[in-house]
């Protein structure tokens, strides 16, 4: 398995461990958990300049691995708002299924 990498990693299993939770523990409907992820993720938020700073350093690595086309190749500014429609679409899948 790669350590950098989008195969590196654990978002399958967090998932899995996360509605393996919901399962024996959860009180909310599994829907109402998911759509603030979702909402947050359609909406954006707006990037401090901490976060600017962290991405940005970063830039070269996100595009080395996965190409000049990945959503992190931006150069992020303070104040910008970042929305994730494709992050959105797999929340809501996540949602339903």
């Amino acid at each position: 398995m790669p350590l950098v990498s989008a195969f590196s990693i654990g978002i399958p299993g967090t998932i899995a461990g996360l509605f393996e939770i919901y399962q024996k523990m959860g009180t909310l409907p599994w829907e109402t958990l998911v759509q603030p992820a979702i909402d947050l993720a359609e909406k954006g938020f707006i990037i401090t300049e901490k976060q600017a700073i962290s991405l940005n350093s970063k830039r070269v690595d996100f595009i080395k691995i996965n190409g000049d086309k990945t959503f992190y190749s931006y150069k992020y500014k303070t104040g910008d708002t970042v929305k994730n429609h494709a992050i959105a679409s797999t929340l809501k899948l996540i949602q339903k299924e």
